[in-house]
């Protein structure tokens, strides 16, 4: 496999990224300009540090992730959650920084030594703690993400007899939340999902108004700065949430394959990785990162299209953001520098 392929989906991801925000909102496309060249710094960085480097310091990341998110927690809020951590004019979001931090703790356990309940249960407790961290900020969205992501580490490495177990009580957390964590306005945006045209004008309506912009587009779209609903502005959030019903709605059907291929792309190359890796913690962290990627756009684009709940997923390397972009380049580029020292010959690890 070519050494540039990540990188390149990376630019054309950024290239789709800055079209569609020059359109809808000209004046945060030269930022997110600005974030994408950064990422590819860091990009052209990390890929060339030894995958070793991050394993060993997996307890620190992890353990750095934890405070982050705990000193988040006092932050002021903005929209009703405390989000970011502000440094002077420049601001981050360290729940971004979650899911490589714990895929990199969670490659120390090796699958001959985890073997038992308990140790499995030791790798759920270590997804759980930043998920109620991220959880209380409010961000349902971003936990719920992290959460499904880093439980693929669980299957992994649990007999079934122990996924078993751990599903059940999955279940039971679930219930228990609805009735006693979740917030109104939270258990609203499921039920409106539920029930779209009796929450149209109410909770429903942003979902309406995306939905309504997906299939404005039609085949080709109505074309770059034409779009109805972001211009209008009856789209909301048009530049993060609902960036690619802004994009379906001015390229249309075509532009929307394309745009879903390159995940694809991305997706199929993390796999591919995972397959070929003879160290089992580039395995693990090979494959979680490609469900991450695919799961993420996945939600965004069906919750774009009315098929699943809003609740705040962005569209990787194309919504507006800077800590998400240079957290999601930073994972590719460690993806990236374990493709090019990849064996030729082929190793199973999965019996």
């Amino acid at each position: 496999m070519h050494r540039w392929i990540i990188p390149l989906i990376i630019v054309v991801l950024g290239l789709i990224s800055y079209s569609t925000l020059a359109s809808i909102v000209p004046e945060l496309a030269m930022r997110q300009v600005g974030f994408l060249l950064a990422g590819l710094v860091i990009f052209i960085i990390i890929r060339n540090i030894p995958f070793q480097f991050f394993h060993r310091l997996a307890p620190l990341w992890y353990a750095l992730l934890c405070i982050l998110l705990v000193i988040t927690l006092f932050m002021p809020e903005s929209k009703g959650a405390s989000r970011w951590i502000e440094f002077g004019l420049f601001s981050f979001q360290p729940s971004q920084l979650a899911i490589p931090s714990t895929l990199l703790f969670l490659g120390w356990f090796e699958k001959k030594n985890v073997t038992g309940l308990k140790q499995t249960a030791t790798m759920m407790a270590i997804i759980l703690v930043p998920a109620i961290l991220i959880f209380a900020e409010p961000n349902l969205g971003t936990s719920l993400v992290f959460t499904l992501v880093t439980g693929i580490a669980i299957f992994f490495y649990s007999s079934w007899k122990q996924i078993g177990i751990l599903i059940g009580v999955s279940v039971l957390i679930g219930i228990f939340s609805w009735f006693t964590v979740l917030q109104e306005y939270q258990k609203h945006r499921i039920l409106s999902f539920m029930e779209p045209a009796a929450t149209i004008n109410t909770t429903g309506y942003n979902s309406n108004q995306a939905t309504i912009a997906v299939g404005s587009g039609s085949l080709v779209g109505v074309g770059a700065g034409k779009g109805m609903q972001s211009h209008l502005k009856f789209l909301p959030e048009k530049h993060t949430d609902f960036f690619f019903a802004s994009f379906a709605e001015e390229f249309g059907f075509v532009g929307s394959v394309i745009l879903i291929s390159l995940y694809l792309g991305l997706c199929s190359i993390c796999f591919y990785i995972a397959w070929k890796s003879p160290s089992w913690d580039k395995t693990l962290f090979a494959a979680a990162t490609g469900s991450f990627l695919g799961f993420q756009a996945l939600y965004n684009i069906g919750m774009n299209s009315g098929l699943f709940p809003i609740t705040g997923i962005p569209l990787p390397l194309a919504s507006y953001g800077g800590t998400a972009i240079l957290s999601t380049i930073g994972n590719l580029a460690i993806i990236d520098g374990i493709l090019q020292h990849l064996p030729k010959k082929v190793t199973l690890h999965v019996k």
